[in-house]
């Protein structure tokens, strides 16, 4: 792949990702797929428009149980045995890891008859991470850390699925 590179990875559970793409969009934009069988969808996405990108200089580097994918301002750590990703800054430091033994939950759902996928990712979060968002909510609540949160539309509640971490 001229934009990325593919992982093969092998499943300890049926929940495992079987392969996982790193995708280089630009040199602070890493994709990353995951599919619980070895192929990708091909249907458009209903989140993502823009599917083609400018090629950006990037490099790999592997190791024994783990390959880095590096651009100029991150770095994508791929545990090549588990799945697992890390992402670290041009610097070294930790961005964002997938949960150990866990970080990617997928599994078999039917949607209006058609077979498809429950997908779930779990990252850790450090102890001063702020999350910001949902819209407006009556329930005071302005970092919902450690909080639980319906989305569900009501007359005086307006929802927008997005958090914003600190």
């Amino acid at each position: 792949m001229s934009d990325g590179v593919l992982f093969e990875i092998k499943k300890q559970n049926e929940t495992d990702a079987a392969w996982i793409k790193i995708q280089v969009c630009t040199d602070d934009n890493i994709c990353v797929f995951a599919a619980p069988v070895k192929s990708f969808s091909e249907r458009q996405s209903l989140m993502v428009d823009k599917t083609v990108w400018e090629p950006v200089k990037w490099s790999v580097v592997g190791k024994k149980d783990w390959d880095e994918i590096s651009t100029s301002k991150v770095t994508v750590r791929v545990d090549s045995v588990k799945g697992g990703v890390t992402f670290f800054d041009s610097s070294g430091k930790l961005l964002l890891r997938e949960k150990a033994g866990g970080g990617k939950i997928i599994t078999q759902a039917y949607v209006m008859g058609e077979k498809t996928f429950h997908v779930q990712q779990l990252f850790n979060s450090p102890e001063d991470e702020a999350f910001y968002g949902l819209d407006q909510h009556q329930n005071g609540i302005l970092n919902y850390k450690g909080h639980d949160v319906d989305l569900w539309q009501l007359n005086i509640v307006d929802i927008v699925p997005f958090l914003v971490s600190s």
